[in-house]
């Protein structure tokens, strides 16, 4: 409510009014505009002067995850250029284990000081078996961001395939696509992938309805029942089996949220890293 302080014998008064914004998570704020209007009623016709002014206040807030709690994986894929240390920020803390030449670029991430470097020949991560990545037949969301070198071969982003768990990859024409332990498939209607561009990724499922998102535009929501993950090694770039199908490319800010569906409808993605927090 406005304030207003009433200055004695001076016909005068100070109205002074707080404006608060919470931006939502991952927004980029980078200024705000406000429409001001005034209206005066006086008994007698009086000159007015009307000053108008505004001062920038210190924000007291933090912004973080709601859903932190639910998050079972979290890989900013930050580092120095050529390490192979990769860490899990979520509670979890899983021990990320490297394999052929995956390593940490600090050329153009999208976030942070790296993203992972995978080169679709025997490059790849993985995270042991664990409650926190069995997603069962609850909600869950799967997301990263990913640029392709190459988008002419089919390559895995995330998965569980061959431990009865769910997968997020593309097809060999440039369509995402998210598979069920059954081998039920959301897919895109069409590619909208370009090579050397970061694209936001995501596969979601909320109760029954599955749904695969690329910058924030999801699929035509499939929906699939009797739907169970199991509990085995996630991959990050690679199927788990076999030599080919490996991402050729970088992946950066990994997220795996489990019991929770982030996105329900067409979302703006992310414009920060993921919070820690």
């Amino acid at each position: 409510a406005p304030q207003v302080e009433d200055i004695p014998c001076a016909q005068r008064y100070n109205v002074s009014v707080e404006l608060v914004t919470v931006p939502p998570e991952g927004a980029n704020i980078n200024g705000a505009e406000f429409t001001v209007g005034i209206t005066l009623a006086t008994v007698t016709p009086l000159a007015q002067t009307i000053t108008i002014s505004f001062a920038a206040g210190a924000g007291t807030g933090t912004v973080g995850d709601p859903n932190f709690a639910s998050v079972s994986l979290l890989l900013h894929m930050n580092g120095s250029n050529g390490s192979t240390t990769f860490t899990d920020t979520s509670t979890t803390a899983h021990s990320i284990s490297v394999f052929g030449n995956a390593q940490v670029t600090t050329t153009s991430p999208k976030f942070g000081t790296g993203a992972l470097l995978l080169d679709g020949t025997g490059d790849y991560l993985s995270a042991p078996s664990h409650t926190s990545l069995t997603f069962g037949t609850g909600d869950f969301t799967i997301e990263a961001w990913v640029r392709f070198d190459t988008v002419t071969t089919r390559q895995y982003i995330f998965s569980q395939r061959d431990a009865g768990g769910f997968t997020l990859y593309f097809l060999a024409d440039g369509r995402l696509s998210g598979i069920t332990p059954s081998l039920s498939t959301v897919t895109q209607a069409s590619a909208t992938i370009v090579v050397d561009t970061w694209h936001h990724v995501a596969f979601t499922r909320s109760g029954t309805s599955y749904n695969v998102w690329v910058d924030g535009v999801g699929s035509s929501t499939a929906t699939i029942t009797g739907e169970s993950g199991a509990s085995g090694t996630s991959y990050i770039g690679f199927r788990g089996s076999g030599t080919t199908e490996l991402l050729d490319g970088r992946i950066d800010d990994l997220r795996i949220t489990k019991g929770v569906a982030r996105y329900t409808a067409n979302f703006t993605p992310p414009g920060a890293a993921f919070p820690d927090a």
